[in-house]
C-alpha cells in the first residue's frame, strides 16, 4: 500500500520520495595487540643473554666491594721514597724489603682505621738508625701507603769504650764506624772522647741537641780564629767539655750551660794575657763560669 502511494505522489510531484535506510545491528569485533600478549615461557626457554644482562650489576657491585674493603688493609705495595742527599745510603731494594718485612710483622695492626702510625715508625727506626726521621702516609680508600726516609748526615764521632758511633745534629746514634767504613769518609768529622760512659743505642740519642749545637758552635769560633782542637772529650756527668787545641800542652774546660760564644771569649782573652805576661798553663784553662778564666 505505501509502494503505491509512493507511484502516485511520484506521478504527482514527478520526484522520487526519499527512502529512509532501515537500520541493521551490525556484528561487534574486539582487536588486541599481540605486543600485550604474554608468552609463558618456561625457566629453560630463557635466553642465556637475559640472565648475563641481571648478574652483570651484581658482579660490578661485588667487585666494588672487594676493593672497597682491601684498601682498608695494609698490603706489601707500599712505597718507599728516600728524603734527602747523603752518603750512607743503601740500596733502595733494601729500604723497600726492610719497610715491607716491618708493616708485615705480626705485631703491626694492619687494619687502616686502627693503625699506629708511631708503632710502624718506631719498628723502622730501629732498623734504619742511619734515617734521621721517618714519616708515615696512609690514605684510607685510594692510593698506596707510602713511608718517606729522611736521611740523617753524621756530624760528630763519638768514641765510647765499646765502639766509634756517628751521631746526627740531634745527637742520634745512626750507625757505628765499623758497619759504614768504606759506605762513608768520615775523617774530617771532629771526634769526641766519653769518658762520661753514656750507653749509645742505634737510632737513640748519644748527646743532646743542644750539646752538639754546642760542640759545633765552639769549633766554628776556632776555626774562625785558625785555631784546630786536636783531642774533644767529655767527662763524667755530662756537663764538662774538654778540649786540647793543637801545639799547646794544656786543656780547656768548657760548660754545657753556658753560652760557647762567651766561653770562647773568656778564653782568648786569657790566651793573650799569657802570650803577652805569662805564666804558660801546664795543666788547664778554666772558663765554666761565665767572664771569668781561671789558669792552672
Amino acid at each position: 500500500m505505501k509502494l503505491h502511494k509512493n507511484l502516485k505522489q511520484t506521478q504527482k510531484t514527478g520526484r522520487h520520495p526519499k527512502l529512509r535506510p532501515t537500520y541493521q545491528k551490525q556484528p561487534t569485533y574486539t582487536y588486541r595487540s599481540s605486543a600485550n600478549q604474554q608468552l609463558k615461557v618456561s625457566p629453560s626457554e630463557r635466553s642465556p643473554k637475559l640472565k648475563m644482562r641481571r648478574l652483570v650489576p651484581i658482579f660490578i657491585v661485588g667487585a666494588i666491594l672487594l676493593v672497597a674493603v682491601n684498601s682498608l688493609f695494609l698490603n706489601n705495595g707500599v712505597h718507599v721514597k728516600v728524603v734527602g742527599e747523603t752518603k750512607i745510603k743503601r740500596d733502595p731494594k733494601t729500604y723497600q724489603a726492610i719497610v715491607n718485612k716491618s708493616l708485615s710483622s705480626g705485631l703491626v695492626n694492619r687494619f687502616k682505621p686502627n693503625v699506629d702510625s708511631h708503632e710502624i715508625i718506631e719498628h723502622l727506626q730501629a732498623d734504619l738508625p742511619e734515617v734521621d726521621q721517618i714519616s708515615l702516609h696512609l690514605p684510607l680508600l685510594i692510593g698506596r701507603p707510602t713511608v718517606a726516609l729522611h736521611m740523617g748526615e753524621p756530624v760528630l764521632k763519638f768514641i765510647t769504650s765499646n765502639g766509634t758511633y756517628l751521631l746526627n745534629d740531634n745527637g742520634q746514634t745512626l750507625f757505628e764506624q765499623k758497619d759504614k767504613s768504606s759506605a762513608y769518609n768520615d775523617a774530617s768529622l771532629p771526634s769526641i772522647v766519653d769518658q762520661s760512659n753514656t750507653p749509645v743505642v742505634l737510632s737513640k740519642p748519644a748527646l743532646s741537641a743542644a750539646q752538639v749545637d754546642y760542640v759545633q758552635e765552639i769549633l766554628y769560633q776556632f776555626k774562625v780564629r785558625q785555631l784546630s782542637a786536636e783531642r774533644i772529650s767529655l767527662r763524667p756527668g755530662g756537663g764538662e767539655l774538654r778540649i786540647k787545641l793543637k801545639n799547646t800542652n794544656y786543656m780547656i774546660k768548657f760548660n754545657f750551660y753556658e753560652d760557647p760564644r762567651q766561653s770562647v771569649g773568656s778564653f782568648l782573652a786569657a790566651k793573650k794575657r799569657i802570650e803577652r805576661s805569662g805564666p804558660v798553663p801546664t795543666q788547664y784553662i778554666d772558663v765554666r763560669i761565665p767572664e771569668r778564666a781561671y789558669i792552672r
